[in-house]
């Protein structure tokens, strides 16, 4: 395939991705905080949540291979393993993607592995889940090709602001921890 092509599958793809994680990110955090999305039904929900989740990695996956087939990106497969080495243009942001993905591999592995792992296992590398989007926004940023354009921080800051007021909501309506005061 044409490198435009594989460019612009990458772009696409990762604009797609950024947009998928922030959707998947709030709609975790709000069910934390909650334990439900109003209108929907808990199982309803996790199925939604879950559904996003398993889309982003499909994204993902399209993202590295379209970059992978881009003779202009330049990545190796090692870029997948070892951050912050990569010879393509901005090292540090491609770094910061790679510890993304490696993030979302581990809470991808512990939720297919979920019911093996334990629960708290889970909860506590489910964790990175934040960590991930947050390495991911700081990729997008500062190796997107379109990362100037107006159209792409008026996106960029709605992420953030989406995934910040979650947090918040997040932190305002957490259940009290048994025996604390309320």
């Amino acid at each position: 395939m044409p490198d435009e092509l594989m460019w612009a599958i990458g772009r696409g793809t990762g604009v797609a991705l950024l947009l998928s994680l922030t959707l998947s990110v709030v709609i975790g955090l709000v069910v934390a905080a909650r334990g439900d999305v109003p209108g929907l039904a808990r199982f309803a929900t996790t199925m939604v949540h879950r559904n996003i989740s398993v889309f982003s990695m499909v994204l993902l996956a399209g993202h590295l291979i379209s970059l992978f087939l881009d003779s202009y990106a330049k990545l190796a497969l090692l870029d997948l393993f070892l951050p912050f080495a990569s010879a393509a243009a901005n090292p540090l942001y491609v770094g910061a993607g790679t510890l993304a993905f490696e993030c979302f591999v581990a809470v991808l592995v512990t939720a297919l592995l979920r019911h093996r792992l334990g629960f708290e296992a889970f909860k506590a590398i489910h964790w990175f889940s934040y960590l991930a989007w947050l390495l991911s926004m700081v990729h997008a940023v500062g190796s997107g090709t379109d990362a100037s354009s107006s159209w792409f921080v008026a996106m960029a800051v709605g992420c953030g602001a989406a995934v910040g007021i979650a947090g918040l909501y997040r932190l305002l309506h957490s259940p009290q921890p048994v025996g604390s005061a309320a």
